[in-house]
């Protein structure tokens, strides 16, 4: 809930950039902003690698997908939900009887 309060401020926050880009209130808080969801990617990134040590490869792949979602440039979570999947993959390959 919090990160799609702050989702929707960075919407808004630019906006008002593309209104007035010179306006330096926006421009201060936006980066504050930045921070604060950069400091949740990481949260959310630090999590999903708890999971994936602990097996729960699932949970790791949503957690990064969590962090996509506030960053969708990060390429630290697109990396790690590319080998989850395989990981998936390949043990549900392995369940198939041949």
């Amino acid at each position: 809930m919090k990160q799609n309060i702050l989702l929707e401020a960075r919407y808004l926050i630019k906006l008002v950039l593309k209104e007035d880009p010179k306006n330096s209130e926006a421009k201060k808080l936006l980066s504050q902003l930045e921070t604060k969801l950069k400091g949740h990617v990481d949260i959310l990134l630090e999590t999903g690698d708890r999971l994936y040590r602990d097996g729960e490869i699932e949970g790791a792949k949503a957690a990064w997908h969590a962090a996509l979602t506030l960053d969708p440039s990060d390429k630290r979570a697109k990396e790690k939900i590319k080998r989850a999947q395989k990981v998936l993959d390949n043990l549900e390959s392995l369940k198939k009887p041949e």
